[in-house]
């Protein structure tokens, strides 16, 4: 087995190629990983996992991997490798709470596509991560399980042995709503955790962490089994320690389903093109309507860098003005995408009321409908029930505030086509700001200003990844492609991890 500093800092393609190679057991990997998950949540307190699956449990499953490499037989690049699903993945009979006291109890009678595929590739579940209540948030901070931090701090401490008590240093928060796949990938308690994303709850808490976060475009993963935000935001994502490995999770994960009509037509998908050989004939734009004031100087200057790396790579500049996206559109997506959110999260979640589904706050002497009343206000958390209140606020209007907002979708949607008429990649901020401390919160503008960054992308459907800036600071650059050209968006972003930014 290889040394575990060396695993500490290793990349998912590394660990396939080390188990292909044989130079590493699947269960020396699980045991590694596994030991990474109790010093996080033990040691360090991290709260990443809302659920952690016992050894006794995952031991087999790692047996049985070992012996189809002894028989030359993997079931995919992925086989033997320890995953982490978010806790609003449904997996049969196994604890799903979407992070609130409303489904507490609740094990669902089936597995969602995207877990059932990397069971079939043959990978090892580690258990189910932390997240903010049913994905609403953006420090995982509203979980029911209590707020997750960040590994990242705690990574230069750790070796060359883990400590026995926690390290001095800053509990940030890993970003949300994703935040416990993503922290749990920096700290490798696994090498790839699966994400939902619905305005950047995969791409924020990758920059605070410093992982690859890939948001591919809408309806390229199938959403069936995902506990639902906003049905027409929501996108399953992955986290991975580079971005290079993010390839190897979207071509198992990627594809029709035939569960959920809004996956992609393409049922089996053709495979993806091979990775370029250079940048040379890819035009990167940098859309100049997000340089703004929110963003600290060194989220701009990590903007820049990348883009003059880019170029020094060979890659062409293009400027990106008002005449393709203008100032005013980003600022509108942001009012758009929030009344498109809350109307559909009020929709989603009409159904969790004691009697259907989710827990039930029993009374003798009250009625049914104040049970219910009751029920909500109980087990539903403060995030939650403002965006359902929100959301009935949009719904119950004449004139339809949700479909004006999902005309200025249409606008955004064009505001960025017209922008990749002149180039293949755009390069923008996934963030204005550093992460905050666990228990500060953040200023509401800045929270805003940070949804800013990303959630233009999800109103347009279209992929995006985010690439950490080496040196631990919790800042990432965003790169976003057209829709269907993720295998270019992952191509650039290889290119770009590989540069020194």
């Amino acid at each position: 087995m290889p040394p575990p500093s060396s695993l500490a800092s290793s990349s998912l393609r590394k660990v396939s190629s080390l188990l292909s190679s044989q130079a590493l057991s699947p269960p020396d990997l699980l045991s590694f990983c596994y030991s990474r998950a109790i010093l996080g949540e033990e040691t360090l307190a991290l709260n990443n996992f809302a659920h952690l699956n016992s050894m006794d449990d995952l031991l087999p499953l790692a047996a049985e991997s070992q012996r189809r490499y002894e028989l030359a037989e993997p079931l995919s690049a992925l086989d033997g490798v320890p995953v982490a699903i978010k806790a609003n993945f449904c997996r049969t009979n196994s604890l799903t709470t979407s992070a609130s006291s409303m489904l507490s109890n609740y094990r669902p009678p089936f597995t969602a596509t995207a877990v059932s595929r990397l069971e079939a590739a043959g990978a090892i579940i580690m258990g189910s991560t932390n997240m903010d209540e049913f994905g609403m948030g953006s420090l995982t901070s509203s979980s029911v399980h209590g707020p997750s931090v960040s590994s990242l701090p705690y990574l230069p401490h750790l070796s060359p042995a883990p400590p026995s008590a926690p390290p001095s240093v800053p509990r940030l928060s890993p970003g949300g709503s994703s935040g416990g796949s993503a922290s749990s990938v920096a700290l490798r308690s696994s090498f790839l955790s699966l994400g939902t994303d619905t305005g950047g709850s995969v791409r924020l808490p990758a920059a605070f962490c410093g992982v690859a976060g890939f948001k591919p475009g809408y309806g390229e993963i199938s959403r069936f089994g995902v506990i639902q935000y906003a049905s027409s935001l929501d996108t399953v994502g992955v986290f991975t320690p580079e971005a290079g490995d993010a390839r190897l999770a979207y071509e198992v994960l990627r594809g029709g389903c035939k569960n959920d009509e809004t996956s992609s037509s393409l049922f089996p998908s053709s495979p993806l093109p091979p990775p370029a050989p250079s940048l040379s004939s890819v035009k990167i734009g940098i859309p100049l309507a997000y340089s703004i004031d929110e963003c600290l100087p060194a989220v701009k200057a990590s903007w820049a860098s990348a883009a003059s790396s880019l170029e020094a790579a060979g890659a062409s500049l293009v400027h990106l003005g008002d005449d393709r996206m203008s100032e005013h559109a980003v600022q509108q997506s942001l009012a758009a995408y929030y009344v498109v959110a809350c109307a559909e999260a009020a929709s989603n979640l009409s159904k969790y009321d004691g009697v259907r589904f989710g827990s039930r706050e029993r009374d003798p002497e009250a009625s049914f409908f104040e049970e219910i009343e009751n029920t909500r206000a109980k087990h539903f958390g403060k995030a939650v029930r403002e965006r359902i209140a929100t959301g009935n606020e949009v719904l119950s209007k004449e004139g339809s505030h949700y479909q004006n907002a999902n005309g200025v979708r249409g606008d955004v949607r064009d505001a960025f086509t017209r922008c990749f008429e002149v180039a293949d990649v755009l390069v923008m901020p996934a963030q204005v700001g550093l992460p905050p401390e666990v228990g500060k919160g953040e200023e509401v503008s800045v929270g805003l200003a940070n949804d800013l960054m990303t959630c233009g992308v999800s109103l347009a459907g279209m992929p995006a990844i985010v690439v950490p800036v080496k040196g631990g600071q919790g800042i990432g650059v965003q790169l976003v492609a057209n829709v269907g050209n993720e295998g270019l968006l992952l191509d650039v972003a290889t290119k770009l991890e590989e540069l020194d930014f």
